[in-house]
C-alpha cells in the first residue's frame, strides 16, 4: 500500500544514520575542546561553556529526538504525540542554531578584543558573525569561509524569523497524492454521513478506505499563504548541526592560533 512506502531509499538512508551519528560525535568532541580552551575573558568564557556549549548540546538533544520521534527507517504515519514533539524540537533546533552563532559571535569578540574604528565597544546589535564590524577585524581566511556560508545564514534565517515572529514550523499529519484528493474528499463525505445514521460499520470501512490513501512525508515548512518552501526534516538538520560544527571548529581554531603567537 503507497501510505506504507518508505520516504527514504535504502541507500540514502544509511548514509544518512552515518552522517547523523557523525555529527554527534564531532559535537562531543568539540565540547570536550570549548571546556578544555583556556578562556582571556569572562564574558568571552561565559559564551564559550554557558552559551555555545550548552547550545551545542540542546541542539544535539533535539536532533537525537526528531530521529526517534520520527524514525527515517519507519515508512508509517506518525501518532499526533510524536510528530507534535518534533516539531517542538525542531523548532527549539532552529531558534538554537542561531543562538549558537551568536554565541561564537560574542566569544570571537571579547577574547580577540574587537572593536571599533574609534576604539569603542562593538553595540551589543552589532555582534554576530555576519557583522560587518566583526568581520574586519579577522582573518581573510576565516572571512573567507563566513562568506562561504552566507546563503545558508539567509536560508535559515527566513525560518527563524518566519518561527519567532509569524508562522510556526509545521509537520503535515498526512499528505495526499493529488490524483487521490477527489476520492479522498468523497470519502470523508461519505464517513460524515455514516456517523450522522449511526452506521458504526460503515464508518469504519469507510476510514479504512480514506486512511489507505494517507502516506507521510518528513517535510518542515511554515506558512502556506507565504508559499514557504519544504525542507527535508532530517538531512536538513544533520546538515545544519555539521553546519555549527564546523562554525565552532573554525572558531576554536582561530582563538588557538591566536593563543600560540
Amino acid at each position: 500500500m503507497f501510505g506504507m512506502t518508505l520516504y527514504y531509499r535504502e541507500s540514502d538512508l544509511a548514509g544518512l544514520i552515518e552522517a547523523f551519528r557523525k555529527a554527534i560525535s564531532e559535537s562531543d568532541r568539540l565540547l570536550l575542546e570549548f571546556y578544555h580552551y583556556k578562556y582571556h575573558s569572562e564574558v568571552g568564557r561565559e559564551h564559550g561553556l554557558q552559551g555555545f556549549s550548552r547550545r551545542l548540546r540542546n541542539l544535539c538533544f533535539s536532533l537525537e529526538l526528531v530521529f526517534e520521534m520520527l524514525p527515517p527507517e519507519s515508512p508509517s504515519i506518525p501518532a499526533k504525540r510524536e510528530r507534535k514533539i518534533a516539531e517542538m524540537a525542531i523548532q527549539s533546533f532552529v531558534l538554537g542554531i542561531f543562538g549558537a552563532c551568536d554565541n561564537l559571535a560574542w566569544l570571537l569578540v571579547n577574547e580577540l578584543k574587537i572593536k571599533k574604528d574609534d576604539g569603542s565597544d562593538v553595540p551589543r546589535k552589532s555582534v554576530g558573525l555576519r557583522s560587518k564590524v566583526v568581520r574586519q577585524n579577522l582573518p581573510i581566511d576565516f572571512v573567507k569561509f563566513l562568506e562561504s556560508r552566507d546563503d545558508w545564514f539567509v536560508n535559515l534565517g527566513e525560518f527563524r524569523d518566519t518561527l519567532a515572529h509569524r508562522i510556526p514550523l509545521y509537520i503535515a499529519p498526512f499528505v495526499v497524492r493529488t490524483s487521490d484528493a477527489q476520492e479522498y474528499h468523497q470519502l470523508e463525505d461519505k464517513i460524515w454521513i455514516a456517523i450522522a445514521e449511526g452506521n458504526d460499520s460503515l464508518q469504519a470501512e469507510l476510514e479504512g478506505e480514506r486512511d489507505r490513501l494517507q502516506f507521510f512525508r518528513p517535510w518542515i515548512s511554515h506558512s502556506f499563504g507565504e508559499a514557504s518552501p519544504q525542507l527535508v526534516i532530517h538531512p536538513q538538520m544533520v546538515s545544519d548541526l555539521m553546519t555549527i560544527n564546523e562554525f565552532g571548529s573554525k572558531t576554536h581554531e582561530l582563538l588557538i592560533s591566536k593563543q600560540e603567537r
